[in-house]
């Protein structure tokens, strides 16, 4: 099997601790599940619960650096099953079942650390790097004279007909909510087969309306693009469960599109 060049997941490309102007905790937050998980023991529980609460509320849902899993399994290690974080409220508490995830989460993260190459970044080190080239980083689009905050709700946004509900995801606050707002809106016609169309059509248009990106993506050279994504797998994220790597193939559409411009074919 070809090792791929560039996967695009949380742990991969997100930011690194240094890039982020927080407090030493997060840092230690994202340090402690770890050494937990490694002898986990109800006694030392207490270590990444600890580290996890003294974050400012504010700033614990992305503390792992994940848009789409946020800070989920970070809080089911930190709690336990059975425990109950205070963001959820008293009845509800952590399951035996979001513990297991939370595992296989860090394991699965500790793995893709192990064998990927450090990203650096296009700026150098402390730098965003490829995290940019995902769909959630907050780089906006504008089409047909509408501006969206990212691709991802762009995307979502445009696979409805109902002006109201695309408002509606348009302005969602981050692209987690865009994903539940867009599953819960009537679907356009025909978009199952248009949607591959619809996502290449965004791609374009970013690269496009954004300079420094084209050399970001260029820096990738001819390899492989794995677009991974620690969520349910679907068609756009080559998660290990079946997903078909949509989003890292017209990735490569663009880059080939801009290699040729660049020769002037």
């Amino acid at each position: 099997m070809r090792p791929p060049a560039f996967g695009l997941s949380a742990r991969i490309v997100g930011l690194p601790p240094r890039a982020i102007a927080r407090p030493t905790s997060p840092d230690r937050c994202r340090e402690v599940p770890d050494a937990f998980l490694a002898d986990p023991d109800e006694a030392r529980r207490t270590a990444p619960r600890t580290a996890y609460l003294e974050i400012p509320e504010t700033q614990r849902r992305y503390v792992l650096g994940d848009m789409d899993a946020e800070d989920g399994s970070l809080v089911a290690v930190a709690f336990g099953p059975g425990g109950t974080p205070p963001a959820r409220g008293s009845n509800a508490r952590v399951t035996e079942k979001e513990h297991g995830y939370a595992r296989e989460y860090f394991a699965e993260r500790d793995a893709w650390a192990a064998r990927a190459p450090a990203d650096e970044g296009i700026d150098g080190p402390g730098e965003p790097g490829l995290l940019a080239l995902r769909n959630d980083f907050p780089v906006p689009v504008t089409v047909d004279g509408t501006r969206y905050p990212t691709v991802a709700h762009a995307y979502r946004a445009l696979s409805t007909d109902d002006p109201e509900r695309r408002e509606i995801v348009r302005v969602a606050e981050n692209p987690h909510q865009t994903a539940r707002l867009g599953r819960e809106s009537p679907r356009r016609r025909g978009r199952a087969g248009a949607r591959t169309a619809v996502m290449l059509r965004l791609l374009r248009a970013e690269f496009e309306q954004h300079p420094d990106l084209p050399e970001l993506l260029l820096s990738t050279g001819d390899r492989t693009i794995l677009y991974d994504d620690i969520g349910s797998p679907s068609c756009w994220g080559r998660h290990e469960a079946g997903g078909r790597d949509w989003a890292g193939r017209l990735l490569e559409v663009v880059r080939a599109e801009r290699c040729a411009d660049r020769a002037g074919i």
